[in-house]
């Protein structure tokens, strides 16, 4: 039977065509399919792999950070193994041995014989004296300590210090960098800015003064434990210093530095060296010598030095100036052409001396010989004033020893607020500030308010929260943004410390402020002669208390004052204070 078909041999190849076209079709959706499906699983396959990446990421870098705890750990065990090795061995320990074993039998007896020494005047005298005998005597045969070497240094990291929303200050006031023809490092333990204390503005002054003279400035700080800088102190200086290092122990160096700064590469390398070795620091030592090295470490730690070696070699200053004689610790490990300067600040073999009389007994105690040693490490030797000078060129007479004082500006025009008896104290609180401070409020202002009943005392500075009870008259505004107002408010200022080392920067400040200041003789010590005009110098607290009261009732003449200020602007010039650095910073080292 023949089927009749209407479809003609071109339609046949027509619809042929449909079907391989619909075939591929369905084919080509498969594969998209499969395509797709493969596609969903590497995702899934990478989004894992980049999963386990970041939890191995976490946990490398939680094992740095564990190891980098582990070396802090062990470094602080070194150091309180040093420091319990020399007190156990130490002088005052071996003397006070029968008293604490007879305080541990009779308690009660111990303390009824002390305080039966404390009234007696005669006895506390007699016993001042046999103390000293028995330290004599137990510093001639010190007991020999041995000290091992020091764990390895921590990678030093670097962090970049966090801006902040801080109004820059004017041109003329930030030490900015020009290219200048001289490398200069500096390094100390306190951050120079912003300004808290005498120390800190004598430092930013020098620095200020280094960096109008053309010098090329990279400042690094290594704050001492317990008194680490803030985020917000740390972008405040950030804004003043254009090359700044903070080095913290744990290796972590932040910095304000441009990231293509050559000096950040030199840390990269660095971490992993036994300074204590390098520095021939091990070995046996004596008692007081293992004493002496712990606070050397204590101001300049092995990540510390780790840090000056890495800029020495790579930076390659002209000179570095070190603060305070502790942070000559790394100087014989520095390249030889490096000048090497050291700012004393104090002559510690001296201030021990000089203020015990005064029954201050809080501050470092160093022999002529141990400070010679860390003096010699030093091409040149600064000292604050010129008496200083002279101690410091009879310890090392091998080394140029230059006198820097500090500069203030000043306005020989008298700004004076509205008139008002207030009298000023403006201090830290050493134990010097605040003996002077509790004297001042006990034996003299009373007899103040007596002569000047509406008298008011401000205390300015951190030596006020040592006042338990504070007297009626007085006000203790503590740190204070704005200084100049505080000085401009101010009639008289006084500086009631009975003993003291270095230039008493409070009593030049006050001077520069064109303010008079009632002192005893050492707030006038290191000062120009010349400018002791406005000190009225006292030598008792009756004495202080008359002078302060003329003072406050009769001002000196604002032409007596103007004609004054000019002459102190002249005496107080940074040309004429860092006269004899500059000239030693341009003598070649030989």
């Amino acid at each position: 039977m023949t089927v009749a078909s209407d479809h003609t041999p071109s339609d046949c190849a027509a619809g042929g065509a449909d079907v391989v076209l619909a075939r591929a079709i369905v084919e080509l959706t498969r594969v998209r399919a499969a395509l797709s499906d493969q596609s969903a699983a590497s995702q899934s396959s990478l989004r894992e792999l980049e999963e386990r990446l970041v939890c191995v990421t976490a946990s490398y870098e939680a094992l740095l950070s564990r190891q980098e705890d582990v070396e802090r750990l062990q470094n602080e065990l070194q150091q309180v193994r040093a420091q319990l090795n020399a007190t156990l061995r130490s002088v005052s320990w071996r003397v006070t041995a029968p008293m604490r074993r007879m305080s541990g039998r009779m308690p009660n007896a111990v303390r009824r014989m002390k305080q039966f020494v404390r009234d007696d005047r005669r006895l506390r005298k007699t016993a001042k004296w046999i103390w000293h005998k028995l330290r004599e005597r137990a510093r001639s045969e010190p007991l020999p300590v041995t000290v091992g070497p020091g764990a390895r240094t921590p990678r030093l990291i670097p962090v970049r210090i966090a801006s902040a929303d801080w109004e820059l200050p004017p041109v003329e006031d930030r030490l900015r960098r020009e290219g200048g023809a001289r490398r200069i490092l500096n390094v100390g333990h306190v951050l120079p800015y912003p300004v808290r204390a005498g120390n800190e503005y004598r430092i930013y002054r020098m620095l200020r003064w280094l960096a109008e003279s053309g010098s090329d400035l990279l400042v690094i700080v290594c704050p001492l434990p317990g008194e680490e800088p803030t985020p917000a102190m740390l972008a405040q200086a950030a804004t003043v210093f254009p090359q700044l290092m903070v080095c913290f122990r744990t290796g972590e160096v932040h910095h304000n530095l441009p990231d293509e700064s050559p000096l950040l590469g030199a840390l990269v390398s660095s971490g992993g060296r036994d300074i204590p070795t390098a520095l021939s620091e091990t070995g046996e030592r004596t008692a007081r010598q293992a004493e002496l090295l712990n606070i050397a470490r204590t101001y300049c730690p092995d990540a510390l030095v780790e840090l000056l070696q890495a800029i020495d070699d790579s930076w390659r200053p002209q000179a570095l100036l070190a603060e305070y004689v502790f942070m000559t610790r790394p100087f014989p490990i520095l390249r030889r052409e490096l000048q090497k300067i050291v700012d004393t600040h104090d002559v510690f073999s001296t201030m021990a001396e000089k203020v015990r009389a005064y029954g201050i007994d809080q501050v470092l105690r160093m022999e002529a010989a141990e400070e010679a040693e860390f003096l010699l490490r030093s091409d040149v030797v600064i000292g604050i004033q010129p008496e200083e000078t002279g101690e410091l060129r009879r310890l090392v007479p091998s080394r140029r020893v230059v006198t820097a004082g500090v500069d203030f500006p000043v306005e020989p025009r008298l700004q004076l607020a509205d008139p008002s008896r207030v009298v000023l104290l403006v201090a830290s609180g050493n134990p010097m500030n605040v003996k002077g401070l509790r004297d001042f409020l006990r034996f003299c202002w009373p007899m103040v308010l007596d002569q000047v009943a509406d008298a008011e005392l401000r205390v300015v500075g951190s030596v006020g929260a040592a006042i338990e009870v504070v007297p009626p008259g007085v006000r203790m505004l503590g740190r204070i943004p704005d200084l100049a107002q505080a000085y401009s408010d101010a009639q008289v200022v006084i500086n009631p410390a009975v003993a003291g080392t270095g230039l008493k920067i409070k009593t030049v400040e006050a001077l520069a402020q064109l303010r008079p200041i009632v002192c005893f003789p050492a707030g006038v010590e290191g000062v120009i002669p010349e400018a002791r005009q406005f000190c009225h110098v006292v030598t008792n607290w009756y004495e202080f208390s008359k002078r302060l009261s003329q003072l406050l009732l009769v001002p000196p003449t604002k032409a007596d004052t103007e004609s004054y200020g000019r002459m102190l602007a002249n005496l107080l010039a940074p040309n004429r204070i860092y006269a004899e650095l500059d000239a030693a910073l341009n003598e070649e080292k030989r």
